[in-house]
């Protein structure tokens, strides 16, 4: 299981947003077993950034529904949400 900072930081390097850009991800209680507990939201960006953006976090999504959360102290009401820019992605 990869962390919600793991695969933020994959979907941020698959998209490859302009710097100024944010991809935020944000836990979702499911409601059965195998129900994705997570999803994601980018800022307004370039045409080719979203449709790498969708397409990779459709990926996500089916290989990887559950992500551990628990490092991650930031919250939204009672979900937990990390936030980050491109421009924090070490090269």
């Amino acid at each position: 299981m990869k962390t919600a900072s793991q695969l933020l930081e994959e979907l941020l390097r698959e998209t490859q947003p302009p710097g100024d850009c944010a991809i935020t991800l944000t836990e979702q209680h499911s409601k059965a077993s195998g129900e994705p507990n997570w999803i994601a939201g980018i800022e307004l960006t370039e045409q080719d950034a979203l449709a790498r953006y969708n397409a990779k976090f459709h990926e996500l999504r089916e290989g990887c529904p559950c992500v551990d959360g628990s490092g991650v102290q930031a919250r939204i009401g009672e979900r937990r949400r990390l936030t980050r820019w491109a421009s924090e992605l070490v090269k």
